[in-house]
């Protein structure tokens, strides 16, 4: 049987030698896309069409509220302000304190706006509403602040 192969130190130094002598080739590696990348629409959509993104709401929480304010003087604070339409929900904590405080939904693309500290009142604090899970005897993973 002939052996047709080019000998590899042939085969290596052809490889091995640049286009033009005395110029260095540069080499990069291919850059990795994410198969579970998503992207956003763009498309302009006409009022007939029932086909829309999900308005998408985020839970805000108000703390160091006086215990004199009601749901409704919230609500409309918030809608003076925003022109957003917002149903606060009272948050009944573990131990009695002297305010109150209040978790609200809020569109997910206006988080800018209410997180600004010019849109409250002074004294009031406010922040995004964190859920902290604790860690039972049991493993059922219950929130120990939702009881």
């Amino acid at each position: 049987m002939l052996n047709t192969r080019q000998p590899l130190s042939d085969k290596w130094q052809q490889q091995a030698l640049p286009d033009n002598e005395g110029e260095w080739k540069v080499v990069q590696s291919s850059k990795k896309r994410s198969r579970f990348v998503g992207q956003i629409g763009t498309a302009t959509v006409d009022n007939i069409s029932k086909f829309k993104a999900a308005d998408t709401k985020i839970p805000f929480l108000l703390y160091n509220v006086s215990r004199e304010v009601s749901f409704e003087d919230i609500a409309c604070y918030v809608k003076e302000k925003t022109q957003v339409i917002i149903p606060p929900e009272r948050i009944e904590m573990k131990h009695s304190k002297d305010y109150d405080s209040y978790k609200i939904m809020i569109p997910k693309h206006q988080i800018d706006l209410f997180e600004n500290d010019n849109m409250w009142p002074a004294g009031v604090f406010f922040r995004r509403y964190f859920v902290f899970k604790t860690k039972s005897t049991q493993g059922s993973g219950e929130n120990k602040a939702q009881k």
